[in-house]
């Protein structure tokens, strides 16, 4: 399956120069990024990889390695500069081999100026996809960070799935957690494999829940590749996401993409569709 995914959202947070009478803000780019299949070259015994090696399907050479790093550097050096002047801030990304793949990404020459730093576990994909977080270090700083388990065997499916990733940090003296996730895709039709995005979604839920419990004021940002769309039981009944800020309660989430979902705008592409 060849898919794309980005979103890209703007955090506004008060500025520690100003006092509370004269309260401006400081924005700061927040997105993801679907990096599609980004495979180091050598062969890893642990995982499925072959697919993408030297002498495999997609004849994964360092050439063609170094050219997907260039291309992917490329586009995250352009990433939130129409909206702030330091770009991206914060950057989740999925369909990652290994931390080799994030290193070589951010110490690229296009990328090199930002002083970008990761944060990576491996998940159980047998793939050895996982998703990680690229960050800014001069605004956020990580503090804790882990995985989250998502099981689909209790519920028919046949292995566990990407864990999803969280990480708890701050971004310029505001405490922030990010969660990245890749939910199970539509590969054997959509409702038959709906089932096990609502157990992603859940599990992201619980981990919610967990996290408001011992901060109820917690800021929490969900990103990732769903593989579902807003209106979607996932979203809407599992993760409790709101498609208005008005309607959203304290421990409700807020979609900020079902209203352009609406319109027609979407955050994916399948095949240039």
């Amino acid at each position: 399956m060849s898919k794309l995914a980005f979103l890209l959202l703007l955090m506004l947070l008060p500025s520690l120069k100003t006092d509370a009478q004269d309260k401006q803000y400081q924005a700061y780019a927040v997105g993801f990024y679907n990096v599609e299949n980004l495979f180091d070259t050598t062969d890893n015994t642990i995982i499925r990889d072959e697919e993408f090696l030297p002498k495999g399907d997609k004849v994964w050479t360092t050439e063609k390695y170094k050219d997907k790093i260039a291309n992917l550097a490329s586009v995250i050096s352009q990433l939130g500069l129409d909206l702030c002047k330091q770009g991206i801030s914060v950057l989740g990304v999925s369909e990652i081999e290994n931390d080799t793949v994030l290193m070589d990404l951010v110490k690229h020459p296009l990328l090199r100026s930002r002083n970008y730093d990761y944060v990576h576990l491996n998940s159980r994909d047998r793939r050895g996809i996982d998703v990680g977080l690229i960050y800014d270090k001069d605004v956020f700083t990580p503090d804790e960070w882990g995985l989250q388990k998502v099981d689909l065997r209790p519920i028919g499916g046949t292995r566990p799935t990407r864990d999803i990733l969280w990480v708890k940090g701050s971004l310029e003296g505001e405490e922030i957690i990010v969660t990245v996730n890749h939910w199970p895709s539509r590969s054997g039709g959509e409702k038959r494999t709906s089932p096990f995005r609502n157990e992603a979604a859940k599990v992201n839920r619980l981990l919610i829940d967990s996290l408001l419990l011992e901060n109820p004021t917690a800021k929490i940002i969900v990103m990732g590749d769903m593989n579902d769309d807003p209106n979607n039981k996932s979203m809407t009944s599992y993760l409790r996401c709101k498609s208005k800020i008005k309607s959203t309660g304290a421990d409700d989430m807020y979609n900020p993409y079902h209203q352009l979902f609406k319109t027609g705008l979407g955050t994916t592409a399948y095949r240039d569709r």
